[in-house]
């Protein structure tokens, strides 16, 4: 039984270290390449003409 729940709490965290890393990259790749992120873009464009 013990076993099993220090299975699950690795597991958990696992999980939790994937979805940061992937969030890591889609930020970078946000940075890297503007046209990734249409949001980014949009703001870069707001900020030239004003």
């Amino acid at each position: 039984m013990l076993k099993n729940v220090f299975l699950q709490q690795t597991i958990y965290k696992m999980k939790k270290v994937i979805f940061i890393v992937f969030a890591i990259t889609l930020l970078s790749s946000c940075v890297v390449n503007r046209k990734a992120c249409p949001g980014v873009v949009q703001g870069n464009q707001v900020n030239t003409n004003s």
